[in-house]
């Protein structure tokens, strides 16, 4: 079996065979967004640091199988564990003839992160790091294999894709996922309220009491969340906005911590 050197660490994909010494708990996320062309996190909001307009989404631990199986030259199924909907690739540490932290991954098609023992804190999370970096140094050096497990389906690397590979697009202006708020178009209506409408002249207040927000204030935020609370004077109520990311839908959150659709009848807001 060939381990994967990193800089301080020689990484065996297997359990340790004991735990003695390895008294710090590690759970850390997967630090690494990308490698080369393959994302491992979706953008949503962080399309504006990314220069393609599509780009190649594949689960962390699927490519991970394939990079560690490459790098020690062994089977990917020899190294592979299910767990239910979880699939488990385990990791013994060892760092000056001693082994120092019994690692695994643990994914499923939603994410994945790391988790296991280490003599330290800060000896687990070197590891992890350095692991990471490891990999990601030839991240095109993949073994081919394919696994199936219950409750996720099938994966693996067929020698051109990632079998739970996605191509994700850049989104049009004016999409959730989009930046540009600026782009959202919404039509606010009052009905049955007895407070009056802030004019334009009021666009840069945060605070309207007795009063609902201009129009043009309301079109700015995608969508509105409504918390009541009473603060001191009898029947006045402290209305907060916060976009959502339901479809262009304003909903109204009573104490009962209901919602409903709507605009309520309020007399203070913040903005």
């Amino acid at each position: 079996m060939k381990p994967l050197q990193t800089d301080d660490f020689l990484v065996f994909p297997r359990k340790a065979m004991s735990l003695i010494g390895m008294e710090a708990s590690i759970t850390e996320n997967v630090h690494l967004v990308r490698a080369r062309r393959y994302y491992f996190q979706n953008p949503y909001f962080m399309w504006d640091k990314i220069k393609e307009n599509e780009f190649a989404f594949v689960p962390f631990d699927e490519w991970a199988i394939a990079r560690l199986a490459s790098a020690t030259e062994m089977d990917a199924a020899s190294i592979v564990e299910f767990e239910s909907t979880f699939v488990n690739l385990p990791l013994e540490v060892w760092q000056s003839n001693w082994i120092v932290a019994s690692i695994r991954l643990r994914g499923n098609a939603y994410g994945a992160q790391w988790e296991g023992h280490a003599v330290s804190f800060a000896t687990g999370r070197d590891a992890v790091i350095e692991i990471e970096r490891a990999l990601a140094a030839e991240p095109l050096s993949l073994a081919s294999y394919e696994l199936k497990g219950l409750g996720r389906g099938k994966i693996g690397w067929n020698g051109h894709a990632f079998l739970g590979e996605k191509k994700v697009s850049r989104p049009l202006l004016g999409t959730c996922a989009s930046l540009d708020t600026k782009a959202f178009q919404f039509e606010f209506r009052i009905v049955e309220s007895p407070l009056r409408i802030a004019p334009d002249t009021e666009l840069t207040k945060r605070r309207f009491t007795d009063s609902w927000p201009p129009i043009k204030l309301l079109e700015s935020i995608p969508n509105w969340i409504y918390a009541f609370d009473e603060e001191g004077r009898a029947g006045q109520d402290e209305t907060r906005s916060n976009q959502r990311t339901t479809k262009g839908r304003s909903t109204t959150r009573l104490h009962s911590q209901q919602e409903k659709p709507g605009c309520p009848t309020v007399t203070s807001c913040l903005v």
